[in-house]
């Protein structure tokens, strides 16, 4: 009997990628809050007077360039994490049985 094998290799190495693209957005997070916490100050600064409306404005201009920059290489750095998670599916999807409530189960090895 044939039982067609795991490539235990690709899943591990898609694996690591996910876990170092997981903290890799984590740091990209805590940056984005940081700008969020930015653009929330210099709206206080400006509000109490602390700061002239063109500084604001010039901040206002580099906080929201920056928080969209930031935004958007996250949600490209999601994708590529879905795409080595994919990858993992694939590789392990003849050795997993599709669950009716949308779980996966290990499949049973015929003539066992």
């Amino acid at each position: 009997m044939y039982v067609k094998k795991l490539d235990v290799d690709l899943v591990e190495d898609q694996t690591e990628e996910v876990v170092e693209t997981a903290s890799r957005i984590r740091e990209m997070e805590e940056e984005l809050e940081d700008v969020m916490e930015a653009i929330e100050r210099n709206h206080k600064d400006f509000k109490v007077g602390k700061i002239s409306l063109a500084a604001y404005r010039m901040n206002e201009r580099k906080f929201s360039g920056d928080k969209n920059k930031l935004s958007k290489t996250i949600k490209q750095t999601v994708r590529e994490c879905l795409i080595s998670l994919d990858t993992v599916k694939k590789a392990a999807a003849p050795h997993l049985v599709l669950k009716a409530n949308g779980s996966y189960r290990a499949s049973k090895i015929k003539g066992r």
